[in-house]
């Protein structure tokens, strides 16, 4: 009796396998390429949000928080302080300047260590900047894509020595003086403002970026 061989059942496996395995290989170069272009895609938004908040960081740091503290300052009562921000507000009013209403707070916050703010809510301490922002403002992308809205909230404060001319006044009971050019003995010691700070796509939260800044003022 002879032995049947037949291989025509070993061939279509094998054809088989071979096909499935390019329908693996193609799905996953598929995979990869779609998952690169979303990757693409959320970082290139991701860089929009940051540079935005590179920009709301830019003018709190340099124009809005040093102005703020010198108000807190020098405003003698607290509503002598609300009128001086309703002026820096206007005088913002392209970028859309919303200082917080609670002016106490946001007092306490620009001229009291973080301990001393006996006026400022749970709410108002939180890190996250969108919860009862010290200030926020809005700044316009390219063309006619939708504009960011920053975020900016002090959440700690070391209370340092510095007088309302921007000049620091040092241990040892010498102060540093206007136009003598001479400064006393002793070390610096600056306001130390920690501060959060989020800029987001107005038509799309999902589309920000956070930052955090130690400020010596």
């Amino acid at each position: 009796m002879g032995l049947l061989r037949n291989e025509r059942g070993v061939a279509l496996v094998t054809a088989l396998m071979l096909t499935l395995m390019s329908l693996v290989i193609i799905m996953v170069v598929l995979y990869l390429v779609t998952q690169g272009t979303r990757l693409s895609s959320a970082q290139k938004r991701y860089q929009n949000s940051l540079e935005a908040t590179y920009g709301g960081l830019d003018l709190t740091m340099r124009d809005l928080l040093p102005e703020l503290v010198r108000t807190a300052v020098d405003s003698p009562t607290l509503a002598s302080f609300q009128t001086d921000i309703t002026t820096i507000e206007t005088r913002l009013g392209a970028v859309d300047l919303k200082v917080s209403d609670e002016s106490d707070c946001l007092r306490q916050k620009l001229s009291l260590s973080t301990d001393q703010w006996t006026s400022c809510a749970d709410e108002q301490r939180t890190e996250n900047p969108k919860i009862f922002p010290d200030m926020s403002f809005v700044l316009k992308d390219t063309g006619d894509k939708p504009e960011f809205k920053v975020n900016a909230k002090i959440i700690d404060t070391r209370q340092g020595i510095t007088n309302t001319s921007n000049l620091n006044l040092f241990t040892g009971g010498v102060t540093a003086g206007s136009d003598s050019g001479i400064q006393g003995p002793g070390t610096v010691n600056p306001y130390l403002y920690t501060v959060e700070i989020e800029g987001e796509r107005e038509s799309n939260p999902n589309e920000k970026a956070a930052i955090s800044v130690l400020y010596a003022y």
